[in-house]
């Protein structure tokens, strides 16, 4: 019994909860455990202590990481597909294009304490991945993103937290911006069920295309999360369900699109952890089109999208991270075109400084 609430203690930790682990960790202490546990209770409560104090005063925290990987399908396109041009006069076959690929990133976050009850946190950041074939060169994304989020503690635990980023994505080598992006965001956290913690909101996106403007939209999401430490596990379940409203140009129009997830994260030891997730995701398109995908006969398209992943996090020092991961994603449409399976494998090395 002992064992289970230590590692629910720890758990709470992960979510945050520092104010619930700390008294837990405080109960375990009265309890007289064995040499080995009494000394991670007193680490965990140090860095509880550490992190109540790093609440008053601003912190920075820069990370810069390389890495390397491969994908299955690059360009997202159906195993083996004939395309039939100009009513069949001309055909094209299409297939999906594998390659290697590296990762750099880098990132800083700033978190600014302006009272008891309000925190600012600004975060920016760069991530590129390029491929290293020649003719996967325009596949190769890179993309700049800032945000600033304000949090209110309303009650021990509770929060309102608000949210505004803006990016750009761009494509090809040299870079060629592809588009913009705008997003606000409102929610509250809150504990639940005395372990678990509970995030909702709402978001409003916005996504301008540089060239191909048939392609803008904008989007109101409503999402919730539940995070539940059990045993050693912290585990999530979210929700997910987002209207597009697109320019009337765009191919299908305004679209609904729904999204469940699961993740499961372990920490199996001080230096390693563990990390798995399971998705679904159902787009559906308001009216008929495509047709340049499908024969030149407009259809209406709807696509359901599985996924998995597995990541692996192995910290040899407090700041470095390598970690090996694998992505498998399988989508299905109502258009054969838009059918395709991917597996992405990768392996990245991150370096961290405060």
């Amino acid at each position: 019994m002992r064992g289970g609430r230590l590692e629910r203690a720890i758990a709470m930790t992960q979510l945050g909860q520092f104010s619930a682990a700390d008294k837990e960790f405080a109960l375990l202490q009265t309890l007289e455990p064995p040499a080995k546990a009494a000394e991670l209770i007193r680490k965990y409560r140090e860095q509880i202590a550490e992190q109540n104090r790093k609440k008053t005063e601003p912190s920075h925290r820069f990370l810069l990481g390389a890495g390397l990987g491969f994908d299955s399908n690059v360009n997202g396109a159906p195993s083996d597909y004939q395309l039939d041009l100009f009513g069949g006069l001309f055909q094209t076959r299409i297939s999906d294009e594998s390659g290697y690929f590296s990762d750099l990133n880098a990132q800083y976050t700033g978190l600014f304490p302006v009272d008891d009850r309000h925190t600012l946190q600004f975060t920016a950041g760069a991530q590129s991945r390029l491929y290293t074939e020649t003719e996967l060169q325009p596949y190769s994304v890179t993309a700049l993103q800032a945000n600033g989020i304000w949090r209110y503690k309303w009650l021990t635990d509770h929060f309102v937290i608000t949210q505004a980023s803006v990016g750009r994505v761009f494509t090809e080598q040299p870079l060629e911006p592809l588009f913009d992006l705008l997003v606000l965001r409102a929610g509250v956290e809150q504990p639940v069920l005395t372990e678990s913690y509970l995030s909702t909101g709402l978001s409003l996106k916005k996504a301008a295309y540089t060239e191909a403007s048939n392609n803008d939209y904008a989007a109101l999401k409503a999402e919730a999360a539940l995070s539940v430490p059990v045993a050693s596990w912290l585990l999530q379940g979210a929700s997910a369900l987002e209207r597009e409203f697109a320019d009337d140009r765009r191919d299908g129009g305004d679209a609904w699109r729904g999204r469940l997830q699961f993740k499961a994260d372990n920490r199996l030891s001080n230096r390693l952890n563990l990390q798995l997730g399971v998705s679904y995701q159902r787009l559906v398109y308001d009216t008929r089109g495509f047709g340049f995908y499908n024969q030149w006969s407009d259809a209406s398209r709807e696509d359901d999208v599985f996924s998995g992943t597995a990541a692996l996090t192995w910290i040899p020092e407090p700041d470095w991270y390598v970690t090996t991961g694998a992505e498998y994603r399988k989508q299905n449409s109502s258009i054969d075109f838009f059918n395709f399976d991917q597996v992405i494998t990768n392996i990245n090395v991150a370096y961290s400084w405060r």
